[in-house]
């Protein structure tokens, strides 16, 4: 997209026909979640994007899920102060149907870094919160469903172990919600890689927490996704024996099938 300023926070998903991509964009001196669709044949439908939220907050780290009627677009926003989690609906046409965003959560202190997935009919936004320990924040959780109701309007704890527990990354694997996020518990200094499966109904199945990885060093998740039926999520592994990229799969049951990262 040919805008002036810097666009950032690129994220995208498919349904409708269409790919659209959301990103944080600041060509009107100010930080609003931008969007375009591209089809299938690679032709861009939105040359120059088309505004989602401009509201004055400052707004960064846009999300995007299709629930199967339409796309939601969620982000942090700063409208109320503190950061908070606010989120909108847009069609595979383009029609915006909440310009002004909707809350998903605004609880006290921080609410940063979300994700969404779906699974057609309910999408789940997680992020990571502040409520408890401002400096250390645990993974919260909410239900969205295709016509914009939040079912949690304070969100859910996903996991509130020891520490911090932050960016987490969220997929559907044909019967569950897996939520993959890096996590404090056993060293401040070097992050590991936990996951847990959420229900659609909302009930989080692993409380304690999976252990995906726990191997030397800090490890940062950055994505996971699934086809189907097996998760797969990758992360930053910065430690011995080298730097780089490991993943691993999560089977329905929440077995980690590769104990040693791939």
């Amino acid at each position: 997209v040919p805008a002036p300023m810097g666009q950032y926070d690129l994220a995208a998903a498919f349904g409708g026909d269409v790919f659209f991509v959301v990103w944080t964009d600041f060509r009107n001196a100010a930080s609003d979640i931008y969007g375009a669709r591209v089809t299938i044949e690679g032709e861009l439908l939105d040359p120059v994007g088309f505004a989602i939220c401009t509201n004055r907050a400052y707004k960064r780290q846009p999300a995007v899920a299709y629930d199967g009627a339409a796309f939601l677009v969620t982000w942090m926003d700063c409208r109320m102060a503190d950061g908070d989690i606010f989120a909108t609906r847009v069609t595979a046409g383009g029609t915006v149907f909440d310009p002004a965003g909707f809350p998903v959560c605004v609880c006290d202190s921080l609410q940063t870094a979300p994700s969404i997935a779906s699974n057609g009919a309910v999408s789940l936004v997680v992020w990571h919160d502040g409520r408890n320990r401002e400096q250390r924040p645990d993974i919260y959780g909410a239900l969205v469903t295709q016509d914009g109701n939040v079912l949690d309007a304070e969100g859910f704890p996903i996991s509130t172990a020891d520490m911090a527990q932050t960016y987490p990354a969220a997929t559907f694997d044909g019967s569950n919600f897996v939520v993959a996020w890096s996590d404090e518990r056993t060293n401040v200094a070097y992050p590991d890689v936990y996951a847990a499966r959420v229900s659609p109904g909302g009930t989080v199945l692993d409380p304690g927490g999976i252990a995906v990885s726990t191997a030397d060093g800090s490890e940062w998740v950055g994505e996971i996704s699934s086809n189907g039926v097996v998760s797969f999520v990758v992360w930053n592994h910065d430690g011995p024996p080298s730097r780089g990229i490991r993943g691993a799969r999560i089977s329905p049951d929440g077995a980690v099938l590769d104990s040693l990262g791939i």
